[in-house]
């Protein structure tokens, strides 16, 4: 995983602290029910360059799901679908298809019980930020708290 969580004291993150093992994820954004509880935690990578074909995102998401699997076993849901009515469908312009939202590519991790960690559920996915860079996310979400 690009984040592991630790007990801690730190009372923002309901008493966990992150521990970052992944050097190619730059940001993390802890969600905490009244400030007790951790809800979410999204790590995002370093956003990448120059992929038009997306070549380099999809292997970096690869690589990441690899990685979840070998912890949390093998995703429950896998969404690569490109809309019938895309205007973006050729294979150079991959990466437009998902920055103008006609083409989604993601993994989710959504078993009948928590994983490992007491994790709830993951979602690993490509985020475009322009039509020739993109980065990947993910996001781990807890049933820490009624109101998550």
């Amino acid at each position: 995983p690009a984040m592991t969580v630790q007990k801690g004291i730190d009372p923002r993150l309901g008493g966990v602290t992150l521990q970052r093992t992944r050097p190619d994820f730059q940001l993390t954004r802890v969600l905490a029910a009244d400030g007790a509880n951790v809800c979410s935690i999204r790590v995002m990578g370093r956003i990448i360059q120059q992929d038009r074909f997306g070549v380099a995102v999809r292997f970096a998401f690869d690589t990441t799901r690899r990685r979840l699997a070998e912890t949390y076993g093998p995703a429950t849901e896998v969404v690569d679908v490109l809309r019938t009515d895309a205007y973006y469908a050729d294979a150079e312009e991959w990466l437009e298809a998902i920055f103008r939202n006609e083409r989604t590519y993601a993994v989710a991790w959504q078993p009948d019980k928590p994983l490992a960690d007491n994790v709830a559920a993951i979602t690993l996915s490509v985020r475009a930020v322009s039509r020739d860079a993109a980065y990947i996310a993910v996001q781990y979400r807890f049933d820490a708290h009624p109101s998550c």
